[in-house]
């Protein structure tokens, strides 16, 4: 007798993808899709002490659907590391779990299982081509809702009266951007942003990620208060100890941003690093996580480039330059979790590797006064 022929990994990730939704009920109960557009599932992510969704996220659409992200422990993988996420065991026990789950036959013909595949390959392909242009759009959007910002500075490099806000918060963070010879480009100050977790709307600053070919890929965003402090709202969650209150973020950034950075301060050199690579010449950088980091860094180190990652998990794959002769990686003193740290080591390890290939050596730093760079700045 003939065996039947073996169920492959493909087959059976067409059917879940198909069936997703059931999916993430089944073995996420916890979770909820996101307010905005239904593009991903937030839970709680049981392979760690998670205490609230947030921070693990599985994308239910495009090209990463049924993939997995943890922000907090830099966890990443496809729809067979979420069952094993769920379930445990090996990638063999989850797909085998998986085609009890979606009820594939092995005995179905060979007609049926070519068109599963073909089905499932258009499926894909299909989903590039919308998330690409959905990107695109998305970036179009963000870069215009940056140039319809508040400029810091007027023609002659005067401080704009119009950006009083913006001021106003920097120096309550003890930042003083008239201690550069010129006051920053890169950020603006916007008014009637919608902060989508409360559903309210607020000023922000804004700035401008960018790419390693330095093309506009998406805007930061720090939300604040018309008394110029960082907002400070709360929402209350379920837990399995009962409902408690997280605190809605502050910062965000949108849309894809993964490999950009905010140049925050060019070194006193007046061109980007691209341009400055092609010369020949060598500026030592600075690669920090926030802006208010980034301005405080370079009001210290004026001579410095510095570039601010939004986010640690991006920090390892923010770009180097050939003339980048060092750069210093600045880092916090409260991570206070070992999943942080270790993604901080893994990150400038991964930039020592590459650093080789441009000649760049990269050390790591930190504030012996406070948390970081800005509580350096303010003697705290």
């Amino acid at each position: 007798m003939t065996a039947a022929p073996r169920i492959t990994f493909a087959e059976v990730k067409a059917v879940l993808l198909d069936r997703l939704d059931g999916l993430v009920r089944e073995l996420f109960s916890d979770g909820a899709y996101d307010s905005r557009r239904q593009k991903y599932w937030l839970a709680t992510n049981p392979s760690r002490a998670d205490g609230n969704p947030g921070s693990f996220w599985i994308y239910m659409s495009g090209p990463k659907q049924g993939g997995f992200c943890d922000a907090a422990s830099g966890q990443k993988g496809d729809v067979f590391g979420l069952i094993q996420l769920a379930r445990g065991g090996s990638v063999v026990q989850a797909k085998e779990w998986a085609t009890w789950w979606t009820g594939l036959d092995p005995n179905s013909s060979p007609a049926e299982r070519e068109g599963r595949a073909i089905a499932a390959d258009q499926r894909k392909r299909q989903a590039i081509a919308e998330a690409a242009a959905q990107l695109e759009r998305d970036r179009r959007t963000a870069h215009a809702i940056w140039l319809h910002g508040i400029p810091l500075a007027l023609k002659g490099g005067v401080r704009n009266p119009a950006a009083a806000l913006a001021f106003a918060y920097f120096e309550k963070r003890g930042i003083d951007l008239d201690k550069l010879p010129r006051l920053p480009g890169v950020t603006r100050l916007l008014l009637d942003q919608r902060h989508v977790e409360s559903g309210q709307t607020f000023a922000a600053l804004g700035s401008c990620i960018i790419s390693a070919d330095h093309k506009f890929m998406a805007l930061h965003r720090v939300f604040i208060t018309d008394q110029a402090e960082k907002i400070d709202l709360w929402t209350t969650v379920n837990t399995p100890d009962g409902p408690k209150q997280k605190q809605l973020p502050v910062r965000k950034s949108w849309p894809d941003y993964l490999g950009g950075f905010i140049p925050v301060w060019d070194g006193g050199t007046n061109m980007s690093a691209r341009k400055q690579a092609a010369t020949g010449e060598l500026t030592p950088a600075i690669a920090c996580e926030g802006i208010e980091d980034g301005f405080a860094a370079a009001i210290g180190n004026q001579d410095h480039r510095v570039r601010a990652a939004c986010s640690l998990g991006n920090l390892h794959n923010m770009p180097l330059f050939a003339c980048d002769d060092r750069l210093i990686v600045w880092r916090d003193n409260d991570w206070g979790k070992p999943q942080a740290e270790r993604q901080l080591q893994a990150a400038c390890k991964e930039l020592a590797e590459r650093g080789r290939d441009t000649g760049t050596e990269v050390f790591l730093a930190s504030s012996y006064l406070g948390k970081d760079a800005n509580d350096l700045m303010k003697g705290k």
